[in-house]
């Protein structure tokens, strides 16, 4: 019967499906199925139908209750400047500064319902674990009042519902406590290996090590990490079932040759999971590979088989129910989805292709292995999509060759960091043997990443909607009797979706200029494409700003920048340009002559070629229909983007922006601060402001009026004549 296989994926695909709506719409769908469910139980006697619309409408409900009573308490300080208190749960080493994973517990010195938050230091505090933090921040958050989850919020999926940066000048104050949980012993372990393995391993295999270990992806070089999404090798990062099972079957051997009886080693083994899902951090994919792992330990420790379906269904009804956010977390969605399709079709698949080996046990390993490789690839196939915006054509080719260097990798690494704590030798020794392995395999990625077509870009807006259709078409053709000729007439009907959708965008989009806000937090870029040509305006908010951007890019297929013009060199303006320049071609760098981050966009720059310019007042021609004008009479400099149909017009300063443009045809206007009421008078004109909806405010609504908030990328597709033909979130 597999309850638990059947009521998981069903809560899983309702929390899915839930997370795209509104909390008025999930309130909404809970009632009406719950209406329905009612119908089939007591007039049509549909008892299992019934079930899952009971177990559907719970899962929306659920969802929208969480919103309410969880994440909108602490979402209301959101915009605000306030003094808070918190509990140092987790710290995470950035570039420039630390990241402060705090609960808090109080906002200016009155008592709140607990809720996490992210702080960003660049003082290295010298805090440990659980000591209490108390500063005056600017707290924000990614999400606008009332919208929907968006996959890849990795904040809002690790129960972090608001970012904050001291105010500057403001002093924090950190006091420690007298008594600290038991489980703190297993983080100070976890620093300590991964000290070990940074001793002996050395950059950059290192950074691959740990992040194959612990989930610690900010430690993995950025070039490394493309080429693995590339391979279609992502899931290999996300800590997973795989990464538990190699781990603790190497561990059981070990006992097992050291003579332990049987039922005390899996004890041990299953105290082992335990610790370390407490070293990754308890992150959804964690925790559902060690719920997993721990069921199958203790079924064999009972003496009973355990059942593989239900032991993932049972792990995701626990993660969803503490934390339904947990849907957006694209390492356990890829986990998920890996392991359910090795679970369903991996079998099938091998048996299949053993028809065709001829009893050769050579052939028929290999088919098993390719087997395991091309049904996670089939199943994380929408996922990579969605949220990666790429598509791996090789993945079952790249997953196959890999999976020979990844368990070594993982045994070697952890032993690394186990012994080179306490045995130097031993860590100079196996610290060879782990940065040999990780080389090969990082070696491995870029071959498979770099070979030709092995990706396709698909960060356009009807793959979403394809993606979505054909999930959709598959799932309900497996409620029908005759499933193998329903699925067939899916697929082909997914296959015409697709090509309609292809067409349509080639027909509708051909002239049609997008302007893109790509947010990080402390910064922004705006990304204006047309022709499969791209200008850059700003790169803001540090090196991740840089990584956004350039996603971006290669979401769209672009490779080259035609100008990259830079407002100011600070952080706010320039964090991320350096990496910008060093990852893209660009054709034209134009920026001030002053400012903290000149030095090393110049060195990127000339390292490149990249013709470099001073901002002054020009006119610069970029093609036959598009012409950048640069104005220094202002405040601030004003920047004009000219195409036949539509002209653009950005400022960090609205005052600017407003005498510049307005005796002058620019259709959009862009600026960081709110439209006052000059600017509001200029008629014809739509306004990105590229700040947060203010709090209690519909203005995100009005039709000439798109707010672009920070840690979110929003677009605006602009059509001939300057008509709008799409706006939102990309």
């Amino acid at each position: 019967m597999r309850p638990l296989a059947k009521t998981g994926l069903v809560l899983f695909c309702c929390f899915v499906a839930a997370s795209f709506f509104r909390v008025q719409i999930q309130i909404a769908t809970c009632c009406t199925l719950l209406g329905v469910a009612f119908f089939f139980a007591f007039l049509l006697r549909k008892r299992a139908a019934a079930a899952v619309l009971v177990l559907a409408g719970l899962a929306f409900g659920y969802m929208g209750l969480y919103t309410q009573l969880v994440f909108e308490p602490a979402h209301q300080y959101r915009g605000k400047t306030a003094q808070i208190t918190g509990t140092i749960v987790e710290m995470s080493p950035s570039q420039g500064g630390v990241f402060y994973q705090l609960r808090v517990s109080g906002i200016d010195g009155e008592k709140v319902v607990p809720f996490q938050a992210s702080l960003y230091s660049e003082i290295d505090l010298d805090a440990d674990y659980y000591d209490t933090l108390t500063v005056q921040a600017k707290l924000r958050s990614s999400s606008p009042p009332g919208s929907a989850l968006q996959l890849g919020d990795r904040q809002k999926s690790k129960g972090i519902f608001l970012s904050a940066s001291p105010v500057d000048d403001s002093e924090i104050a950190c006091t420690s406590p007298s008594v600290r949980p038991p489980h703190l012993m297993f983080l100070r372990l976890r620093d300590s290996m991964i000290e070990a393995i940074d001793r002996y391993v050395g950059e950059p295999q290192s950074g691959l090590v740990e992040g194959l270990l612990f989930g610690r992806k900010e430690d993995i070089e950025f070039s490394t990490s493309q080429d693995f999404r590339r391979a279609g090798l992502a899931h290999a990062l996300a800590v997973s079932g795989l990464h538990l099972t190699i781990l603790s079957q190497a561990l059981l051997l070990l006992f097992y040759l050291c003579h332990i009886p049987r039922k005390a080693a899996r004890l041990i083994t299953i105290l082992f999971v335990l610790g370390f899902m407490a070293m990754a951090g308890f992150t959804p994919s964690v925790v559902r590979a060690g719920i997993t792992t721990t069921i199958y330990l203790a079924a064999a420790f009972f003496g009973r088989e355990s059942d593989g379906l239900n032991s993932l269904g049972g792990a995701t009804v626990v993660i969803l129910l503490l934390n339904p956010f947990a849907v957006a977390d694209v390492s356990f969605l890829l986990s998920f989805s890996a392991t359910l399709g090795i679970l369903l079709v991996s079998g099938k698949i091998a048996a299949f292709g053993k028809r065709f080996c001829m009893g050769v046990r050579l052939l028929e390993g290999i088919c098993e292995n390719f087997s395991v490789s091309l049904a996670a690839v089939l199943f994380t196939a929408p996922v990579s999509m969605l949220a990666f915006q790429e598509f791996s054509v090789i993945a079952p080719v790249s997953n196959l060759v890999a999976c020979l260097m990844f368990a070594p990798l993982l045994v070697a690494g952890f032993l690394t960091g186990a012994l080179g704590m306490v045995w130097q030798g031993a860590g100079e020794l196996l610290g060879r043997i782990t940065r040999s392995l990780a080389w090969m395999l990082s070696k491995i990625a870029e071959f498979f990443a770099n070979f030709p077509y092995s990706h396709l870009p698909l960060g356009f807006g009807f793959v979403k909607v394809w993606v979505l259709c054909a999930a959709g078409l598959i799932g309900l053709s497996m409620l029908f009797r005759s499933r193998r000729r329903m699925v067939r007439y899916s697929a082909l009907l997914s296959v015409i979706v697709l090509l309609g959708g292809i067409l349509s965008h080639q027909v509708f989009f051909r002239d049609v200029v997008c302007v893109a806000v790509v947010g990080n937090g402390f910064g922004y870029s705006i990304v204006v494409t047309y022709d499969n040509r791209a200008t850059v305006i700003n790169c803001g908010g540090g090196d991740y700003s840089g990584r956004n951007t350039y996603n971006y890019l290669c979401s769209k297929g672009i490779e080259q920048i035609d100008s990259l013009i830079l407002t100011g060199l600070d952080r706010e303006a320039a964090g991320g340009a350096a990496f910008l320049v060093s990852q893209c071609s660009v054709r034209s760098l134009v920026m001030p002559d002053k400012g903290p981050a000149l030095g090393e966009i110049q060195h990127e720059a000339e390292r490149a070629g990249v013709k470099t310019e001073r901002l002054d007042g020009m006119q610069i021609t970029l093609s036959s229909y598009c012409r950048v004008e640069i104005d220094n009479r202002f405040k601030q400099p004003v920047i004009i983007l000219r195409f036949p149909h539509v002209a653009f017009g950005y400022s960090p300063n609205t005052g600017s922006l407003y005498e510049a443009v307005k005796n002058d045809n620019v259709n959009i206007l862009l600026t960081k601060d709110e439209i006052n009421t000059s600017l509001k008078n200029l008629p014809g004109r739509y306004a990105i402001i590229l700040n947060d909806i203010p709090t209690g405010s519909d203005s995100g609504q009005q039709e000439n009026l798109l707010y672009a908030p920070p840690d979110q990328t929003t677009e605006l597709m602009v059509g001939m004549g300057g008509t709008i033909v799409e706006r939102g979130d990309g």
